[in-house]
């Protein structure tokens, strides 16, 4: 593990205690024609809410004044909170119902036995462990959050579960073809642009075909997005290396 940089003492950098707690208006999305933000109705309508009421236990709901019993007419607000539950990690074990005649096993030469609909999603990987949340879970974590492959490997291992990091690469490489369709999809309109935006920042990599790439790693990577007035202004990822003796170039769409 590489523990260069601020990875212990990053919180104590970064914070500053005399910064105003974050309240419901502030992390709600600003206005673009404001600029401000859009007050505590706009925080996520789709999220689940749960509510928390407190109440009189039984034996002191009793007036105070005339000994008559207390009933709940309304609700005072308190305050809200935002939680988050950690992902879970559970298995799913499929099976499908057998059904027999019991006549017919009775009565008959032999029951008349009917299987239900085999209805079990396509695997990701042909006869692999992982449902496709699993593989969009770690390639979320990869790709979005940054997170590397043996850092997921820990977090896996911490709740028992021992998956080493050449199983979780497999399964990106492997789940990539699912996506094909999509990229293919996405440079079907990319090629009735007239112009497209092109941004050649190279990547280092380290593991290439060719004798050059292998001592010295390759220079990959391009960014293609179609121009602001396209419909659809859409951002493609190109992954040939751009040096010449290793391999093609980007640069020719």
């Amino acid at each position: 593990m590489n523990l260069d940089g601020n990875v212990f003492n990053e919180a104590e950098e970064l914070s500053n205690l005399s910064a105003a707690e974050p309240t419901e208006d502030s992390i709600t999305k600003k206005s673009k024609k404001t600029g401000k933000h859009r007050g505590r109705n706009e925080l996520r309508g789709d999220l689940e809410t749960k509510e928390i009421v407190h109440t009189l236990p039984e034996d002191q709901r009793k007036c105070a004044v005339c000994g008559s019993k207390l009933v709940p007419f309304s609700k005072e607000y308190i305050t809200t909170r935002l939680c988050i539950i950690p992902a879970k990690i559970f298995k799913i074990t499929y099976f499908r119902e057998v059904y027999k005649c019991e006549h017919c096993d009775k009565h008959g030469d032999k029951a008349n036995i009917v299987k239900a609909p085999n209805l079990t999603p396509a695997p990701v990987i042909p006869r692999g462990l992982p449902e496709a949340e699993l593989i969009a879970y770690i390639a979320e974590a990869k790709y979005l959050l940054g997170e590397p492959l043996y850092r997921m490997e820990q977090h896996f291992k911490m709740q028992g579960i021992y998956l080493n990091r050449t199983s979780l690469a497999n399964w990106i490489i492997k789940s990539s073809e699912w996506l094909i369709p999509v990229v293919k999809h996405f440079w079907k309109y990319a090629y009735l642009e007239p112009v497209l935006n092109a941004d050649e920042t190279t990547l280092r990599v380290l593991k290439n075909t060719g004798k050059a790439c292998e001592k010295a790693g390759t220079d990959v990577g391009g960014l293609h997005r179609s121009v602001s007035k396209a419909s659809d202004r859409d951002l493609y990822l190109s992954g040939q290396p751009f040096q010449g003796d290793c391999g093609g170039t980007s640069r020719q769409l």
